[in-house]
């Protein structure tokens, strides 16, 4: 009898342990709780969202650690592990959009999932030529985009980076560019209406 009571308060005590959040730090002096789940299978998962503030925390599209987002103007920015920005959010208007090349004195090299999400209004886009990694559902439904060149600096585009964009039916993307999209999710190019895609 008290070898199942011990057993009993011992398996409680192992339940309340394993249900106490992992804090992780953030450069804001605010605390961002990640489950410990989350932790555990970081590498598992394309990306890890805070629950509370809905910023991506680790996206493994670049297996780079982000910051807590910043917000610089009308982008949003986290700072990675490498020392350089990726742009989580945009909130302007600017139907000719141009992403910077750097931000708050960061060089920016990525742009995280769905970053431009849901942005209609922008009808083209110029990218920096810091740029190397888009990542997916970046752009995702801009139904209004129908122009962008992407530079020689790209190197990866993530699936359906350019999901739900309508307004463009081919694109030219450089010889550089290692991969876009991938075998299990599909293509950057899947749910989008290109058909044509020139590599130069």
């Amino acid at each position: 009898m008290k070898k199942k009571r011990l057993m009993s308060i011992l398996l409680a005590l192992l339940f309340a342990v394993q249900s106490v959040p992992v804090v992780a730090k953030t450069t804001n002096s605010e605390s961002e709780n990640v489950s410990e789940f989350a932790l555990k299978n970081m590498y598992e998962q394309e990306e890890i969202t805070d629950p509370v503030t809905e910023q991506t925390l680790i996206d493994n599209t670049s297996d780079v650690v982000l910051t807590a987002s910043t917000v610089s103007g009308s982008f949003s920015y986290s700072i990675g592990s490498d020392g350089t920005a990726t742009i989580t959010d945009y909130t302007g208007d600017d139907s000719v959009l141009v992403i910077p090349e750097t931000i708050d004195g960061y060089t920016v090299t990525s742009i995280g999932s769905n970053a431009f999400q849901d942005c209609t209004g922008i009808t083209s886009i110029t990218f920096p030529e810091s740029l190397t990694t888009i990542g997916s559902y970046a752009f995702e439904n801009c139904t209004g985009l129908i122009g962008f060149e992407i530079p020689d600096s790209v190197t990866s585009l993530a699936h359906h980076a350019f999901n739900g964009c309508s307004g463009i039916t081919s694109i030219t993307i450089p010889k550089t560019l290692s991969s876009y999209g991938d075998d299990y999710y599909g293509s950057a190019f899947a749910g989008s209406s290109i058909t044509t895609v020139i590599i130069e």
